[in-house]
């Protein structure tokens, strides 16, 4: 294979050091990759886990990589012209009536409406060549809101998965009302979870950009990383941020934008 990535895995974000359009021109490259973002799976022992340590988050962090999905919008709707979207989400709610569903937050530019959340994929515990395969198939939106870039929309769930999925999203609510109760005034990061290009899961970490509207950051991010999870450190919203936008000056990547704030839904299917 070019450039000698032959045993490169496929989700691993070495593999779109050399992305090009159909126009052959260059549209990612090493400089967006390298020391940029870490493998979830090699979280530990890494900066950012060490950093997260310091703050103590490094547990909702890691709660928050177990719920972390990547997605797939196949045949999005016609006057979007693209063959399938690539991006990211987590799983933040349980719904337990009938069936088993999770709901997905994401951004409103990657699932845009009800239709194209049917034909969306989840896929949990993409981490690496090994993961166990799970996917999420979506079945409806919840909710969304286009000014401010976020959408919510259930999943179909195997009833084997929901009791994993529960335990993980119990431990992760947990820890993130331990953050909430911390004000940390330190100099500001912003961590996101995302799965780059749509592949492997990978964790990155940037220093928050101080804005009266908005969360905006420098933290790397790449295509397939809108939707991905966002921790504003030291923030006390009890709400949901994603990934939304990212902002360059030529080949350069200047800062990102984070989604509204996605309203909490009181989740009262976690103990049933």
């Amino acid at each position: 294979m070019a450039n000698g990535l032959a045993h490169v895995d496929v989700g691993d974000i070495r593999r779109f050091n050399w992305m090009r359009n159909q126009n052959d021109e260059r549209i990612c490259g090493l400089e967006r990759h390298e020391d940029k973002f870490v493998r979830v799976s090699e979280f530990s022992g890494s900066d950012i886990e060490g950093y997260c340590e310091s703050m103590q988050i490094s547990e909702l962090v890691k709660k928050a990589i177990n719920l972390s999905v990547r997605l797939n919008v196949a045949k999005p709707d016609m006057e979007r012209r693209l063959v399938h979207i690539n991006g990211s989400g987590i799983i933040k709610h349980i719904q337990t009536n009938e069936s088993p569903k999770v709901e997905v937050c994401t951004a409103k530019h990657v699932v845009s409406n009800d239709n194209e959340a049917k034909k969306t994929r989840c896929r949990l515990y993409f981490d690496g060549r090994e993961s166990r395969k799970v996917v999420l198939k979506g079945a409806t939106e919840s909710a969304s809101d286009l000014n401010n870039d976020w959408c919510k929309f259930l999943c179909d769930v195997d009833s084997q998965e929901i009791e994993q999925i529960r335990e993980n999203l119990q431990t992760f609510e947990i820890e993130l009302g331990n953050k909430k109760r911390k004000k940390m005034n330190r100099k500001r990061k912003v961590i996101l979870i995302s799965h780059p290009h749509g592949g492997y899961k990978y964790i990155s970490m940037g220093d928050q950009i101080i804005e009266i509207d908005g969360i905006k950051y420098d933290t790397p991010s790449c295509k397939g990383c809108s939707g991905g999870y966002i921790i504003p450190v030291g923030y006390i919203d009890r709400g949901t941020y994603v990934h939304s936008v990212s902002y360059y000056q030529g080949d350069k990547r200047l800062y990102g934008y984070a989604s509204g704030l996605i309203p909490v839904v009181r989740n009262t299917m976690l103990n049933t």
